[in-house]
């Protein structure tokens, strides 16, 4: 019998329904990818750029295949990462290694000018991260002294509240840092804003990572981070006339001895 015999035509039935998955995949890839959020765009209400979600169609067909076809294929992802991004703000950090009497002896930048693009990478996306901050709920009345002194006996820690404030209030410069107060002492009547729980818990461990790294855990007396924030130009800022706030200097925030529990 020869082997050079013709192999007998595939089916139309099954071309169609190869073309139809093949097309059918497409579409849906697409519209997730359509579906995902856009930006930062320029907008006078949102110094650093405004997102936007994706057209309301591709909102309303994403959630089905999400859970029909992306998920069973592990095709959640759209990468749209925010270390992709094109981002405006600067920023990196810095931990100061001091003495008993408070003098720095040593500091380490962040990201390292001596390491590989790699590293540095990794510690550019970390120094965004610390850049997150969230606007705390207004806090109510005070209370008074019995139920204040029943709650510190119940758990101190829990009466602490942690929030930014200028490190020196006559200055009007960009330098802050991160207080802990008992809550009856924070300012009432005035927007406040913490850093959030995953930078500060960023923070503190990065700063264990480097003293577990050159073995100095109990050589220093404090050991402090601070980020250093140059933030992008807001479009609006040509419309203002008169403005508090120094967007062409760099914003300082100290988070304080991170060996400490919050």
């Amino acid at each position: 019998m020869s082997s050079d015999a013709p192999l007998p035509p595939l089916p139309k039935i099954y071309k169609q329904l190869g073309t139809a998955f093949v097309l059918g995949h497409f579409f849906i890839i697409g519209i997730w990818i359509l579906g995902a959020t856009s930006g930062p765009w320029p907008s006078p209400f949102f110094p650093g750029g405004d997102f936007q979600l994706g057209p309301p169609f591709a909102q309303a067909i994403n959630p089905v295949t999400r859970d029909a076809y992306l998920g069973p294929l592990r095709l959640l992802n759209n990468y749209h990462f925010m270390s992709n991004r094109v981002v405006g703000d600067e920023a990196y950090f810095q931990i100061h290694f001091k003495d008993a009497s408070g003098k720095t002896q040593k500091t380490l930048k962040f990201p390292d000018e001596n390491a590989n693009y790699f590293i540095r990478h990794r510690h550019k996306i970390l120094a965004l991260g610390l850049t997150q901050d969230r606007e705390m709920s207004p806090l109510g009345a005070e209370r008074i002294r019995a139920v204040k002194k029943q709650a510190a006996k119940t758990d101190p820690a829990a009466q602490l509240t942690i929030y930014w404030t200028l490190e020196d209030p006559k200055k009007a410069d960009n330098k802050f840092k991160l207080v802990r107060a008992d809550s009856d002492e924070v300012p009432r009547g005035q927007a406040l804003s913490t850093a959030s729980d995953w930078a500060y818990i960023a923070a503190q461990s990065y700063v264990r990572h480097v003293l577990r790294e050159t073995g100095e855990q109990d050589k220093w007396a404090s050991v402090e981070l601070t980020r250093h924030v140059r933030r992008q130009l807001p479009p609006l800022l040509i419309t203002m006339k008169d403005t508090q706030i120094n967007f062409f200097g760099e914003t300082v925030s100290n988070f304080g001895d991170l060996r400490e529990k919050p």
